[in-house]
């Protein structure tokens, strides 16, 4: 007999130079995760039982079967996949890889999400090339601090995978697009060691991060793969999206997809991958799966409306103890008059007062912004600031920023600026005598040579130290990227678990749909390390579902 999940269809050089093994804190337990009133429980949220016996809470409530009278195609295939990002086309193109004759991959969207084009790998060809080596001592200890910021609720299996497997993923991947994109990304050693001087740093971990294009957007990858399946027994169809999962018994058999004209394709699949993204976009998630977010502005043209993870549920999946990774991100692109963390210009609330130390990456700052009065901070700086910013040299994951004449003119046009404090916090809206107190202050432990509140080291101090007129203020910009969590799976085999860590037949899942890679915040230590997650889920996913698919 025939049984239906369904889901609602609206709403990325040497290693000698760094130690590993520094004070990097885990990252915060903000809020220790007590769910929205109204929602659901801690006990729903995280233990995957029957949303419909025990929730009201819609998105975990199973709809409805489409009737027969709503289908207007069916298709057969061996694989399915629902999503058509890069996580998902890898995951098409390597089912075909691995035995399946036939691919179909659904987006729900008239064209491929891009965003996101850097890469993080660990052994690939262009640092064998130079040269660039890991022992496994340094692997494990890269590892260790990432595990370790996730406050330990990343499963590390992702990660030992990532570092076994990623330079074999990207190998392939790079028959599959356009290899005259991608270029190593490396930045090179800080003059500074960033895990000792900053909270959270940015491309602190040896490593590579590969861009596959000039911007911040995978569209190589997509156009590649997007024609090396159409070329090699499968297919990619737009406007159609995957609502939901067929089961026969304890396997899923198939999708219900709808059509641009409201009407339904039925797929037969031997094997479904989900790889539909996440559910940023969707506040009612929001406020169960990632509470400390709600109310985050979501910057993705395409938020991520948490229907794939809604499918998995559906279908038996559980998703990971809440709260699950935000993305959020002050930095936005080197052209940009943003001076983005960890640039350790005071940063100060409404109040005027400092709230943080600042040299913290721009993935963790809006974090600490998140508690601070109206969610809002500013950076202060003196007339100093481009002559500083050059000297300090700074990394980030978009590399050394550097302040040119051009980045000059585009920050004094942005940015708020006074010839004294009170006048400048004033214009900002930010409390005058607190600004002035906080400078006051900050200006005598640079002098005495320790930042007694927050423990900046003091080469940070002295430079960014505001004392020569005229003053500027800019605030810092954050929003919502993507969610990263979601419905827990066998990293090993990308497998969809029920709720006794139990796989459930013919079902995976790929990309940002995933649960259980990083802790409550994307920290950025290892650039690239989602795209690379989506990149070696995706395959494994492919890989895994092409072997069943064979033998079923």
């Amino acid at each position: 007999m025939e049984r239906v999940m369904a889901q609602k269809g609206t709403k990325a050089t040497g290693i000698s130079r760094r130690s590993f093994l520094t004070g990097v804190g885990a990252a915060g337990t903000l809020a220790a995760v007590g769910m929205i009133a109204g929602c659901t429980t801690g006990t729903q949220a995280s233990s995957g039982v029957d949303a419909t016996e025990t929730s009201d809470v819609s998105w975990r409530t199973v709809p409805d079967v489409p009737g027969g009278s709503d289908v207007s195609e069916t298709a057969d295939v061996d694989v399915c996949v629902v999503g058509g990002g890069s996580s998902g086309l890898g995951a098409g193109r390597s089912a075909l890889l691995h035995g399946a004759k036939s691919v179909l991959v659904l987006e729900k969207n008239g064209t491929s999400r891009v965003g996101g084009g850097v890469h993080g790998i660990l052994g690939s060809k262009y640092a064998q090339a130079i040269g660039v080596e890991y022992s496994d001592t340094q692997v494990d200890e890269m590892i260790k601090e990432e595990v370790k910021m996730s406050s330990m609720r990343a499963d590390e299996r992702y990660y030992r995978l990532w570092a076994k497997r990623s330079g074999e993923v990207f190998s392939s991947m790079l028959d599959g697009f356009d290899s005259q994109y991608v270029h190593c990304t490396n930045n090179g050693a800080a003059p500074y060691d960033q895990l000792s001087d900053e909270y959270f740093s940015e491309s602190a971990y040896p490593g590579e991060g590969l861009q596959v294009s000039s911007g911040d957007v995978n569209t190589p990858v997509i156009d590649g793969f997007t024609q090396w399946i159409n070329q090699n027994g499968g297919e990619v169809r737009y406007n159609t999206a995957g609502e939901q999962l067929i089961k026969e018994g304890d396997k899923v058999v198939g999708v219900y997809a709808k059509k641009e004209d409201g009407s339904y394709l039925k797929v037969s699949a031997k094997a479904v991958i989900v790889s539909g993204g996440g559910f940023e976009g969707n506040e009612e998630m929001v406020a169960e799966l990632a509470p400390h977010a709600i109310g985050t502005h979501v910057a993705n043209t395409v938020p991520g409306d948490g229907s794939a993870i809604s499918m998995c549920v559906w279908a038996g999946g559980v998703t990971q103890m809440s709260p699950c990774c935000i993305m959020l991100s002050s930095a936005k692109s080197p052209d940009d008059p943003n001076v983005p963390n960890p640039i350790p210009f005071i940063c100060v609330n409404k109040n005027g007062e400092r709230f943080a130390n600042e040299a913290t990456s721009s993935f963790v700052i809006p974090y600490s912004i998140l508690n601070q009065p109206d969610r809002r901070a500013w950076q202060i700086f003196d007339a100093n600031y481009a002559q500083t910013i050059n000297a300090l040299q700074i990394q980030t994951w978009m590399g050394t920023i550097v302040f040119n004449d051009e980045k000059i003119a585009k920050f004094e046009e942005a940015a708020t600026k006074a010839d004294t404090l009170a006048e400048l916090a004033d214009k900002l809206g930010v409390d005058p005598d607190g600004l002035q107190e906080t400078v006051k202050t900050y200006g005598e432990m640079a002098t005495a040579g320790h930042d007694d509140q927050f423990g900046l080291p003091l080469r940070f101090m002295s430079a960014v130290n505001p004392v020569t007129p005229p003053f500027y203020g800019m605030e810092i910009p954050y929003n919502c990227l993507v969610s990263l969590g979601g419905v827990v799976c066998n990293p090993e085999t990308s497998e969809v678990l029920d709720e006794s860590r139990s796989p459930i037949l013919g079902l995976y899942a790929s990309g940002n749909t995933v649960g259980e890679r990083f802790g409550m915040a994307y920290t950025n230590n290892v650039t690239g390390l989602s795209n690379a997650f989506g990149d070696i889920g995706g395959y494994v996913a492919g890989e895994s579902a092409g072997a069943y698919v064979t033998t079923a």
